[in-house]
């Protein structure tokens, strides 16, 4: 991994703990690394892009979080329960988002390396 969690608290970052944190930050590198094609290397992880490393940690952290079946319907009488299953189409979007304002087009798949 590129950054530790005393950067991730350094950058300003707190909602992940450090228990959680080899686990969310991981996430974020396979993350990053579809949408950079795995151009992401200790060479070119500046500051802006470990705060986008960061950022996409705590949306992945956040988004479990939501999904892990929040109650969308309840019955009484005869009992029932319906869960409101996660949109992985929602988090793709949010980390493209973020990749997007931190990574820029150098990085990005869609990005000419010079």
């Amino acid at each position: 991994m590129y950054i530790t969690y005393k950067d991730y608290k350094t950058l300003g970052y707190d909602y992940i703990s450090g228990g959680e944190f080899k686990r969310y930050c991981g996430e974020a590198y396979a993350a990053a690394d579809c949408f950079t094609g795995s151009r992401l290397n200790a060479d070119n992880l500046d500051e802006k892009a470990k705060r986008g490393l960061c950022a996409a940690a705590d949306i992945i952290k956040k988004r479990r979080g939501e999904d892990q079946g929040s109650l969308a319907g309840f019955s009484n009488e005869g009992y029932s329960e319906s869960y409101r299953p996660g949109s992985p189409g929602g988090l793709y979007k949010e980390l493209y988002a973020i990749f997007s304002v931190w990574f820029g087009p150098d990085l990005l798949v869609r990005g000419v390396r010079t």
